[in-house]
């Protein structure tokens, strides 16, 4: 929805008001909810960044929800950067912790992402729910099934499953190795023999 295109101008405006020159951009659609940020990539290439050109004096972010939806995260960020001399700036929302007034704000704000996060989590459990007590399966369709006419309802693939089947039957018997059936299903499956699927690599086959 052109959000990255807007994050961008804002960030870029922002430097101009700071006198300061953009020197590195991180950008793509990384999740900010509570627990995935300490390891973040983007997170951790910037204070290595920091550490390297200490020259550097702000990472500009376009609001708080885009830095991380985690009180704890971003505080335990903030000072990381602060250690480095470097000041957190949002470009779209004046947050700041200037003072304590403006750290409680910043952690306000940050309390709604979060709990945001948490609505939408519990949103889609509970909706995960109520589709299999009524019979069906929200999930992705799983190797050899396809999807029914009815949302939900997955049914065997004809030019796929029963093959699956018969080479996966033969594993639990002992009858073959993997690898051989491997082998064999990509010989015989229609699936793969009309190349609606490339073959089965060990990796892939494995996984199933």
């Amino acid at each position: 929805n052109n959000s990255l295109n807007r994050q961008n101008e804002a960030v870029n405006k922002k430097a101009e008001e700071l006198g300061t020159n953009l020197v590195k951009v991180w950008r793509g659609h990384v999740s900010s909810k509570k627990g995935n940020n300490v390891n973040r990539k983007d997170l951790q290439e910037m204070v290595e960044y920091c550490k390297k050109n200490r020259r550097v004096k702000y990472v500009i972010f376009d609001e708080p929800d885009r830095f991380t939806r985690s009180i704890s995260e971003m505080f335990y960020f903030i000072e990381v950067f602060r250690l480095l001399d470097v000041k957190i700036v949002f470009a779209s929302k004046s947050f700041s912790t200037n003072t304590a007034t403006d750290t409680l704000m910043l952690a306000l704000d940050s309390f709604r992402a979060e709990g945001e996060n948490e609505a939408r989590r519990d949103k889609s459990l509970r909706g995960h729910e109520k589709a299999l007590a009524e019979g069906r399966y929200p999930f992705a369709v799983h190797p050899g099934y396809m999807k029914g006419t009815k949302p939900g309802i997955h049914i065997v693939n004809p030019d796929f499953g029963y093959y699956l089947k018969s080479c996966l039957e033969k594993i639990a018997l002992g009858l073959i190795t993997p690898r051989d059936s491997m082998a064999e299903f990509n010989e015989n499956c229609p699936w793969v023999v009309k190349k609606y699927h490339d073959p089965y690599t060990f990796d892939e086959w494995k996984k199933i």
